[in-house]
């Protein structure tokens, strides 16, 4: 897939049983273990709902947990809600969860906390993220 490019998410909590999604690998970032870059050296990963959950919940966040520091992820009540009317239908297609592994066990989301976990929480057969293809070795062992 290429940026922009859509999905389909098939998800119980959406109306009509589905969410739209499209990639959103415009981003550069350097971690530990290499980079990638804007539109390029980006993967696609269909994560596990539970698996999801489990992470984070317990996953230490580089960019602000939004639960109790410094583990964990407790997700705002309003962007939930936002989320909630994906229920009644969806106007435009969302972009995918970026996501990365700054340094060994700390995690940094560029964007798409919030939709993963609606999405985990709300019948997804699975959630997609986009991550560095450099590790998606690390995100399939954790996530898949």
């Amino acid at each position: 897939m290429a940026y922009g490019d859509q999905m389909e998410v098939s998800a119980t909590g959406a109306a009509g049983g589905k969410v739209v999604m499209y990639e959103d690998a415009l981003h550069n970032v350097r971690t530990y273990n290499g980079q990638a870059e804007s539109g390029k050296g980006w993967a696609i990963l269909k994560a596990t709902p539970e698996k999801v959950l489990a992470w984070l919940k317990d996953a230490e966040f580089a960019n602000g947990s939004y639960g109790d520091p410094p583990r964990g992820f407790n997700p705002y009540p309003d962007k939930l809600a936002r989320l909630d009317s994906l229920r009644e239908g969806q106007g435009r297609a969302l972009d995918m969860g970026v996501v990365y592994e700054k340094v060994p066990g700390l995690y940094e989301f560029m964007n798409g906390r919030h939709r993963s976990y609606w999405l985990a929480t709300n019948g997804a057969e699975f959630v997609p993220f986009v991550v560095p293809a450099h590790q998606v070795e690390h995100f399939t062992q954790l996530l898949v």
